[in-house]
């Protein structure tokens, strides 16, 4: 598999390379903050043709939204592929400025049980549940409990 793959292989490690290295100069100069949330509840995920929207409780308050591109770029789609998004603690890197999300990790136990997976097959679907959440950028927190903005969504489904 390495032998027929080594191209892509190497391609993909060059670049996490080189986003590594690019974050930890903006972290260093100041520019990007470090996050990480300790996960008790499962999140929930919307697929749509583009990607993935995730919501994660991060208080009683606020919920974490996650817009996952379906690009093997991104981390986050990868882990989300293979499962590892159900696991307890969640780090990433975002950046200022540009708002990118870098670095991402999932690491520890699983969450138990299955989490809650929905597919949006309307287009007007992920607008609509931008627009209720208050137009949110990819690593922003909401300001709506966990499950108001879970069913505000199932409302609009």
């Amino acid at each position: 598999a390495w032998y027929i793959n080594r191209a892509q292989i190497r391609e993909a490690y060059t670049r996490s390379t080189i986003q590594r290295k690019q974050a930890q100069a903006a972290l260093r100069s100041g520019r990007g903050e470090q996050w990480s949330l300790q996960l008790k509840e499962h999140p929930v995920f919307y697929d749509y043709e583009g990607g993935v929207i995730c919501l994660a409780k991060s208080s009683d308050t606020k919920t974490l939204f996650f817009d996952i591109p379906a690009a093997r770029e991104d981390s986050r789609w990868y882990l989300y592929m293979n499962g590892d998004l159900y696991r307890k603690k969640w780090e990433w890197l975002k950046l200022h400025g540009s708002g990118v999300l870098t670095e991402f990790f999932a690491n520890g136990d699983r969450l138990m049980g299955k989490g809650h997976i929905f597919y949006l097959d309307i287009s007007e679907a992920w607008d609509a549940i931008h627009l209720v959440l208050g137009a949110p950028q990819d690593g922003d927190l909401i300001d709506m409990p966990f499950e108001e903005a879970k069913k505000t969504i199932e409302r609009l489904l």
